[in-house]
């Protein structure tokens, strides 16, 4: 629940339940920010905000922040990739959530 500043509050029976409300709290909050920052990591910012950031692009494609996720990804013990799981879902299920109520960010 939120309380009355916002702030959102946790409380999970399980760590699934609470990984899976993290990211579920966190896209309702950052939703634009993570695209943002994910966009960035693959070199796709020019995509969305104009070919003046192509070279920015350029440089964090040759940099290979997203190669290096995705390695390091495969490397994770089974219980960190439960967490990385869950609060994947958590955030896919918040954006659904926003698409149904027409209430993306920009």
């Amino acid at each position: 629940f939120r309380d009355s500043w916002g702030v959102p509050h946790i409380y999970a029976r399980t760590e699934d339940d609470l990984y899976y409300t993290f990211g579920y709290v966190q896209a309702q909050d950052r939703l634009w920010q993570m695209d943002f920052n994910r966009r960035a990591a693959e070199g796709k910012l020019a995509e969305v905000l104009g070919k003046d950031l192509y070279d920015t692009d350029l440089f964090f494609r040759v940099v290979g922040l997203a190669r290096a996720a995705n390695a390091t990804l495969q490397q994770l013990d089974q219980k960190t990739k439960r967490v990385c799981e869950q609060f994947a879902k958590g955030v896919n299920s918040a954006i659904g959530d926003m698409k149904r109520d027409n209430n993306l960010p920009i």
